[in-house]
């Protein structure tokens, strides 16, 4: 193996670009405002400084984004179980029902307004 050759790379991104001009203002305002107050200061971060985003995430003295800082409060009932009882430590997954009434971490009124849009999303 080439030491000066990357072994990997991972992307560290918000989920979700409050900002981005696809969303109608009060969609989007709703959405963000819906999220813990942790994820405003990281979401800001990531938007206005994303240079320091990294930095923000694993430095100590702020909060990071509850996915970051592995908030069980932004896990739904069902989720909490799922990651319970799950073996294989994940940190991320898809939900596989197509409702996401509980997701706490998508806004569901986003979800619903995103998936209104694309009409291969049935």
């Amino acid at each position: 193996m080439n030491p000066n050759r990357l072994a990997g790379t991972i992307l560290v991104a918000p989920v979700i670009n409050y900002w981005w001009s696809g969303f109608p203002a009060n969609v989007s305002n709703e959405a963000f405002k819906w999220k813990p107050s942790q994820d405003h200061w990281a979401l800001s971060v990531a938007h206005y400084t994303p240079w320091l985003i990294y930095w923000w995430n694993t430095q100590k003295q702020f909060p990071a984004s509850s996915i970051i800082a592995h908030n069980p409060d932004i896990l739904s009932p069902n989720d909490k179980n799922l990651f319970l009882s799950s073996h294989f430590g994940m940190s991320i997954w898809f939900r596989l029902d197509n409702k996401g009434d509980d997701d706490r971490v998508v806004s569901p009124k986003l979800q619903r307004y995103i998936a209104e849009k694309l009409p291969w999303i049935r």
